[in-house]
């Protein structure tokens, strides 16, 4: 339920912005229960905070803030740990903490990733100048480079190869060791195998024949060491399986909602280890979750606003919270964990 009302949010238009865990309830007593959201009132239109928090700060980078956010909670249901989301997200008009693992990055490259069909990898080239668009969020290619060489470039495909026309700078696949990032260089002679590229006008994915790899306009994934332990500490089948690519589509630079709800899907129908209830989020599996979608201007959004009258907040009651800082001088959150300080 938490996954079909971010993707419902997200494929409207909104972001939710402060999924902490003081706003997830369980609908009954019951340690398999769904979880539910009790509260809208951080919503907002997604990327209305660009002018608040910066450039980067769009609308794609709210909708992946508040993924990483459901992936914080998930990750603390399974190993029982407390993060901080405000820290390592960030929440409403706050960022991250600086250089936190879990933040989402406001700049970020394309990346060379292993196809997977994903709309990501889908890209547009124009059949007269070669620009390069990208049918996630219909940007153009973004890609600096490790020394910004490609900062502001306007790359072209032609002649098989990514280039920029002003520097004729390529752009080609790093070696394993940078996990399929793509670098910028300057050609030495003919295009070398990294530097060749195959565009499918069908598909619309642009392959480096010599990696295998696909241009990934939804950049590099960067999974945080807490996260990565979880994984290595998870017991080999296909229930790893799944939950290891859940885990990559959480934390790419840009999420994709639907790619997520399929893949929690796919873990909702495992039998899940116990103790992990929140593998039993019961989302639609496959074809279901993708043909599953809400127009904006539809079924209107009814709730009603208890902030303050039967549930304690920070913004109602500032006085109140303010009085009462978490252990170390921490903001407190939510009721939750004024309720564990009184």
């Amino acid at each position: 339920p938490v996954a079909l009302l971010l993707r419902r949010m997200h494929s409207e238009g909104y972001s939710h912005n402060n999924l902490h865990s003081g706003l997830l309830v369980r609908s009954s007593a019951a340690e398999a229960a769904p979880f539910c959201v009790a509260d809208l009132s951080s919503a907002d239109d997604a990327g209305a905070l660009e002018p608040e928090l910066g450039k980067g700060c769009d609308a794609a980078w709210c909708v992946t803030r508040d993924w990483r956010a459901f992936a914080l909670n998930l990750v603390s249901l399974m190993d029982g740990e407390n993060r901080d989301l405000r820290r390592l997200v960030g929440a409403g008009g706050g960022r991250a903490a600086a250089r936190a693992e879990w933040a989402v990055p406001r700049l970020f490259d394309a990346a060379a990733m292993a196809p997977d069909g994903r709309i990501a990898q889908k890209w547009f080239v124009h059949p007269l100048t070669g620009e390069i668009s990208s049918r996630f969020g219909g940007v153009l290619l973004q890609v600096r480079g490790e020394d910004k060489a490609g900062a502001g470039a306007s790359w072209v495909y032609r002649a098989n190869c990514i280039e920029d026309p002003t520097t004729n700078c390529r752009l080609e696949v790093g070696d394993a060791a940078t996990g399929g990032r793509l670098c910028v260089r300057q050609p030495a002679g003919g295009p070398a195998p990294e530097q060749m590229w195959l565009y499918c006008e069908r598909t619309g994915v642009i392959t480096n024949p010599a990696s295998g790899l696909a241009l990934d306009a939804a950049g590099e994934t960067r999974i945080p060491k807490d996260v990565q332990l979880l994984l290595d500490s998870h017991a080999e089948g296909h229930s790893r399986d799944v939950f290891s690519q859940l885990c990559v589509a959480l934390f790419r630079a840009r999420a994709d909602p639907d790619d997520i709800c399929v893949l929690l899907g796919s873990l909702s129908s495992l039998e899940p280890p116990r103790p992990s209830p929140a593998l039993t989020l019961q989302v639609p599996t496959g074809a279901a979750a993708k043909s599953a979608s809400w127009g904006r201007g539809g079924a209107p959004w009814r709730g009603v606003n208890l902030g303050g009258w039967l549930l304690l907040e920070p913004g109602p009651c500032t006085g109140l919270f303010a009085r009462h800082p978490m252990r170390g001088g921490r903001e407190v959150d939510c009721e939750w964990d004024l309720m564990q300080i009184l």
